[in-house]
């Protein structure tokens, strides 16, 4: 019998674990200014860099993530979190574009499955009343490492890199030993008709394209925010490093209240709406807000009040989706379910790469509010079917 510590450290240690993948993930995008000035390039390359390193973003987590109905999450995520702090290790070393490239996409790929590791190891070890509020808690893990992110630079950047390239392995060393999953059952297929794979049921399932759309809105904000931003602060602000450290600061405090606060409502909700329906009440109406207030970030230059409101509903709009998706298919096969919705969802970082950047290179950044608004007929689309069905993955 395990006691009430060692599942404090054990929640601590997973939180840790996704937390410092987010951190790996962007420690490039908080050094592009300087690595740009080392290695010379320009908005179109940054733009391909985008999409190419999130093209292999939504291949690792469609890969990996689907993995995580055979392997062990603690297994997985622990050698997730080896293999990524590698890449930033090498990324240190880079010299050159091309392998600027090489060493971000890898390390976007192998994270791919650390997210439903977490989750798998959340449900695992702790109790379905519980698992809500640690689900809210660790959805905050994107913004604590955003939050902690800016107070780590320092100069010059490869030593920087290389340095928490290093604590990364040796973090990962420990959770090899801290993390333990519960789970003695094993892992099987469900029921299903012969001539359909598990695969083919998902992709065909109306409930998995529904949730996988509502959270591609909010991956393709959210990464115009973490990725574009910075450049648009860069190129309007008069003190650009004070106002990309407020903007980073807002976003990702934003994002703790906004994952926390949905959480609650949802919950507050349960009652007298149900479960599906509080969640497809709030995620709706974080959807809406979220395109409005993003163009109005591009339009009224408000970076820090407007990132702070933008941090808050995309997390919120993440935090409900996601526990949408985490509940919405049998045990056997929710690795391949998340893996299948992440996967598609993450189109929407692809979009914020190149297209986005040919069309602030065309029209400027004023060309992102008509491109915002057009991002209303999915939801309104969306309306009816989320409201009408019960929020499942059919298997029969």
């Amino acid at each position: 019998m395990f006691s009430k510590f060692y599942y404090v450290v054990l929640f601590i240690s997973i939180f840790l674990s996704y937390s410092s993948c987010v951190y790996f993930r962007r420690i490039f995008f908080l050094f592009s200014t300087e690595i740009g000035e080392t290695l010379k390039y320009s908005k179109k390359d940054y733009g391909t860099l985008i999409s190419v390193s999130t093209f292999t973003y939504a291949m690792g987590k469609l890969i990996l993530g689907s993995l995580n109905d055979s392997i062990r999450p603690e297994r997985l995520l622990s050698l997730s979190v080896f293999l990524v702090s590698l890449t930033v290790l090498a990324l240190s070393r880079a010299t050159s574009f091309t392998e600027i490239i090489i060493y971000v996409s890898l390390n976007m790929f192998i994270q791919g499955g650390a997210w439903i590791a977490s989750v798998k190891l959340l449900k695992s070890n702790f109790s379905s009343d519980n698992f809500s509020t640690l689900f809210c808690i660790l959805g905050c893990s994107n913004n604590f490492a955003g939050f902690v992110a800016p107070l780590t630079l320092r100069k010059p950047w490869r030593d920087t890199v290389q340095f928490y390239g290093t604590i990364g392995v040796g973090f990962a060393a420990y959770l090899v030993l801290a993390l333990r999953s519960k789970e003695s059952r094993e892992i099987r297929r469900p029921e299903k008709p012969k001539d359909r794979s598990v695969l083919a049921l998902v992709l065909t399932d109306r409930t998995v394209w529904i949730v996988s759309m509502l959270l591609l809105i909010s991956v393709e904000i959210r990464t115009i925010a973490e990725s574009w931003t910075p450049v648009f602060i860069r190129d309007t602000s008069s003190s650009p490093e004070s106002d990309l450290k407020l903007f980073l600061s807002a976003f990702d405090v934003g994002g703790i209240l906004g994952g926390l606060l949905s959480g609650l409502t949802c919950q507050l909700l349960y009652k007298s709406k149900g479960r599906d329906r509080s969640r497809v009440n709030v995620g709706l109406s974080c959807t809406f807000l979220l395109i409005f207030m993003t163009a109005a970030l591009f339009w009224t230059k408000m970076t820090t009040v407007l990132g702070f409101v933008v941090g808050a509903l995309v997390y919120a709009n993440i935090n409900v989706w996601g526990m949408v998706s985490s509940d919405m298919a049998p045990h056997e096969i929710t690795g391949t379910v998340n893996a299948v919705i992440s996967f598609i969802c993450n189109g929407g970082s692809l979009i914020a790469g190149r297209p986005v950047a040919l069309l602030v290179e065309s029209f400027g950044f004023d060309g992102l509010l008509p491109f915002l608004f057009a991002h209303l007929i999915v939801p309104i689309l969306l309306f009816y079917p989320c409201k009408s069905g019960q929020l499942k993955v059919k298997t029969d």
